[in-house]
């Protein structure tokens, strides 16, 4: 990770006035990260696999991006369906929000991420962005990160486009505070929209 990192890192570092985040479950990257200028970590494992980052980012009073994952990249084709997809990831967001203020991590640093294709099957990331308004009740700010996510691939990259429009939309729509995207100016204008 350091390896592809390090170069981006260094040639960004004071050149932006917008903050950069790295994503990493790694203690050991996210340190190296803040050093060499990242001001946000986005935790895809929301702190299960190496819970020690929460102090790393404490200690640097970095932002915090607590991302729901169920199970790991390599076990997702074999998990079967969630019986309370909504339930199932307030709970396991709470308990990371809590794993993150244990720490002593302040909570306007800290942001949840419902984990949008982390394990999750199409019908239940689009259960999630219907119902992305039930995670208001955790009161932590909110983010998805919809785009370009297999559930959403349609058959041209133009019907693909227009999906994760759609998708964006819908996170706004839903509450979400922050939306990750790649297209950003297209991306852009749809989250515009929304919030209008």
């Amino acid at each position: 990770e350091m390896r592809r990192l390090s170069p981006v890192l260094k040639r960004l570092k004071d050149r932006l006035t917008i903050p950069i985040s790295v994503d990493t479950y790694k203690a050991d990257v996210a340190e190296r990260a803040i050093e060499l200028g990242a001001e946000i970590i986005n935790d895809v494992s929301g702190l299960t696999i190496e819970p020690q980052l929460a102090r790393v980012a404490m200690k640097h009073d970095a932002g915090l991006i607590l991302n729901h994952m169920r199970g790991r990249p390599e076990t997702w084709a074999k998990l079967g369906p969630m019986p309370d997809p909504m339930g199932t990831i307030a709970r396991d967001l709470d308990a990371a929000a809590g794993r993150a203020r244990m720490a002593g991590i302040d909570r306007s640093r800290v942001v949840l991420d419902p984990g949008l294709g982390f394990g999750k099957r199409g019908e239940q990331n689009l259960m999630i962005l219907a119902r992305l308004g039930d995670l208001a009740s955790l009161d932590f700010p909110i983010m998805t990160g919809p785009s370009r996510k297999h559930f959403l691939s349609r058959s041209t990259p133009e019907e693909t486009a227009f999906a994760n429009a759609a998708a964006v939309t819908a996170s706004v729509f839903g509450g979400a505070h922050i939306v990750r995207v790649h297209d950003v100016g297209e991306m852009r204008a749809a989250a515009d929209i929304a919030d209008a």
